[in-house]
């Protein structure tokens, strides 16, 4: 049986550069898990990783449309906006406090996922 702690203990152990996507992480991590047959998602593979204080999930984003929680952590996001020449208020940025994702200037979906471990 496979816990989220032994999960974390792989994860530290493949985290000593950066992971430059969540699709190799999952592979490396999943490469360790098959001794034990079990397999983790992508998305269960993020949360246990944004549980863990050392890494830090950088989340590169593309233009789509605007999402209603984060589609990181799945959170509430707060909303920024600025005001325009015209002195309509405009939907600058989302933040989430949670997991650091930001979105801005309309890019909004993640396109890429960065795993690095903070020392």
């Amino acid at each position: 049986m496979t816990s989220e702690a032994q999960i974390e203990k792989i994860i530290n152990q493949i985290l000593k550069k950066d992971v430059n996507s969540q699709g190799l992480l999952k592979k490396l991590v999943n490469e360790k898990l098959k001794l034990n047959k079990k397999l983790i998602s992508g998305r269960k593979l993020r949360m246990i990783c944004l549980k863990i204080p050392d890494i830090k999930i950088i989340t590169h984003v593309k233009h789509g449309n605007v999402p209603k929680k984060c589609p990181c952590c799945f959170s509430d996001l707060e909303i920024i906006y600025t005001k325009n020449l015209l002195g309509k208020n405009v939907l600058s940025k989302l933040k989430c406090k949670k997991c650091g994702y930001l979105g801005y200037n309309k890019k909004w979906m993640p396109m890429r996922y960065v795993f690095r471990k903070i020392c």
